[in-house]
């Protein structure tokens, strides 16, 4: 083998190595050009693809006065992914808003929500809820969902 070359030439460690390592953060098709010493090229090429670990984790059910855990609704990061959650907020079922926060640490119960509108604990029911989270790779998601309050 005479040479090596790599294309794209950016997000990989040398682009005329036989072997080299990528850190990347979309998804890229590298081609590798290898010339013998008569001069012949031959070309392959190998699709590196980036799987987002992104994701969040919402109880379905929280009961606020419980000693044992399940008693404030926030999300949870799946594998660390998360910056922050932006903001969170809680509607009843005819659409008022009983829970709003803004910058969330996600998995903090304490700046959850405590199943409370003011200082009154809510009715048992359902309730929905809308967040906008931040990654840690910049993508951001609008989410929704519902969580049941019971006593």
């Amino acid at each position: 083998m005479a040479s090596v070359f790599w294309e794209p030439g950016t997000n990989i460690s040398c682009f005329d190595c036989p072997f080299p390592t990528t850190i990347s953060e979309v998804s890229t098709l590298f081609k590798i050009y290898v010339t013998d010493d008569n001069g012949c090229v031959k070309e392959d090429s190998v699709w590196v693809r980036v799987r987002r670990l992104n994701g969040f984790d919402a109880p379905n059910i929280i009961i606020p006065h419980s000693t044992s855990g399940n008693n404030s609704f926030t999300l949870y990061s799946r594998y660390q992914s998360i910056e922050t959650i932006e903001q969170l907020a809680i509607y009843d079922r005819w659409g008022n808003e009983v829970f709003m926060k803004k910058d969330l640490i996600p998995g903090d119960e304490t700046s959850g929500w405590k199943g409370t509108f003011g200082d009154q604990a809510v009715a048992t029911g359902i309730y929905v809820w809308i967040a906008r989270i931040v990654y840690k790779n910049g993508e951001t998601e609008m989410a929704a969902g519902d969580v049941m309050v019971g006593y």
